[in-house]
């Protein structure tokens, strides 16, 4: 299996975090640590041996590009004719047998950022999409995940259980989390996630019932499963990678690490609600002209686009259920 220049440069990109991670360590931290890290290191590489030797296997590809006409059905250029990148797409897709085309998931993304194309109808196709296929005149649109990034998904994973994120924590914010009532989650170290409910739950009012907000993947969903880095995808900085290295339970029993002061009094699945105000926001970011001004401004052009995207993959990611949002709600005694 030959590797391109491209992919090559990613796997650097990687091993650079890496050793950038170990030195922090090493900086830091005592001998055991660093023992540990020698040892996560030869797990990395075990990874990566597992998936390039067929333990994860891709499915086999003919050489014939999918027609322009069915992709039409489920994107938009964002032009007369399709740019180039847009090209770049359809040739790095590839039609398998039983009328199945596999969407490159790195060129798509590529492909929406940079402004080439937009998805026609988000919340009619990606959760389907991104579960399993969207079937568009008898054929099946399912997304490829390079084995590169399935390696970079379950690396990044397993160093973000140890290490805090370069954000602050206090800078922790998107344009889908200013807003809120509740607290997230999502923006906490799994590190810090004893601390910050210990904190939590110690300057809450007694008798005034507080909700917080908890994301977790699905149920069985492993780390080899191609679907588990369409799901990691956006779970960078300032988010964290907390949906995948917590539960529910493990959140449940923290709040119930306090002699009986807190009492919890409903735990709800709100991941269609949820959902539905996600594709929601992301439609006003996208189309309200006052709010894309200032979005802008602040960020940029691709930071808008990327924040559009974001919101949308994640609110198919819930409905899809592939992620799961719990609301606790919980009082002081």
């Amino acid at each position: 299996m030959r590797l391109s220049k491209s992919t090559l440069s990613n796997f650097e990109d990687v091993f650079h975090q890496v050793f950038a991670s170990i030195s922090f360590s090493v900086t830091t931290s005592n001998s055991s640590r660093l023992i540990f890290l020698v040892s996560l290191c030869f797990t990395a590489l075990i990874v990566s041996l597992l998936l390039f030797r067929g333990f994860v296997r891709n499915p086999s590809f003919s050489a014939t590009p999918p027609d322009f006409s069915v992709l039409q059905r489920i994107l938009v250029p964002t032009s007369s004719r399709w740019g180039l990148s847009s090209s770049q797409l359809v040739a790095r897709s590839r039609v398998s047998s039983h009328r199945t085309i596999w969407l490159s998931l790195d060129a798509l993304v590529h492909c929406i950022i940079s402004g080439d194309v937009e998805l026609r109808h988000p919340p009619r196709d990606l959760p389907d999409l991104l579960r399993s296929s969207v079937l568009v005149d008898g054929s099946d649109v399912r997304l490829y995940v390079h084995l590169f990034h399935r390696f970079h998904a379950i690396l990044w994973t397993i160093l973000a259980r140890f290490f805090d994120p370069g954000m602050p924590l206090a800078n922790a914010q998107s344009a889908y989390g200013r807003s809120l009532d509740f607290f997230d989650l999502d923006f906490v170290p799994h590190r810090k996630l004893k601390i910050v409910i210990r904190h939590l739950t110690s300057s809450v009012r007694q008798g005034v019932p507080t909700s917080l907000l908890l994301t977790t993947k699905a149920q069985g969903l492993s780390m080899f499963d191609p679907r588990f880095t369409i799901t990691a995808l956006f779970f960078r900085p300032p988010r964290t990678t907390l949906p995948f290295t917590t539960s529910l339970s493990t959140v449940l029993t923290l709040l119930g690490t306090h002699g009986g002061d807190i009492s919890v009094l409903s735990v709800d699945n709100i991941s269609v609600r949820y959902a539905e105000s996600l594709f929601g926001a992301a439609n006003t970011l996208c189309n309200d002209s006052d709010i894309r001004g200032k979005f802008i401004s602040r960020n940029s052009l691709v930071g808008w686009r990327r924040e559009c995207l974001h919101g949308v993959w994640e609110a198919a990611l819930l409905k899809a259920g592939l992620l799961v949002k719990w609301k606790i709600t919980f009082r002081k005694n």
